[in-house]
């Protein structure tokens, strides 16, 4: 199996949003209990792409 990491893109979000949510529902995967939201309702920022 080969696994890439890449930054994330604007157009990512959808199924990132998708994964994290499924996290938060089984409490297997992440301390929060909401998920993330950037301005305007998108993706947070994540980093510097430099």
């Amino acid at each position: 199996m080969e696994h890439l990491i890449d930054i994330m893109k604007p157009e990512d979000w959808e199924q990132v949003r998708s994964i994290y949510l499924e996290g938060i529902a089984t409490g297997n995967s992440t301390f929060e209990a909401d998920l993330p939201i950037g301005t305007n309702g998108t993706a947070p920022t994540c980093g510097s792409t430099d």
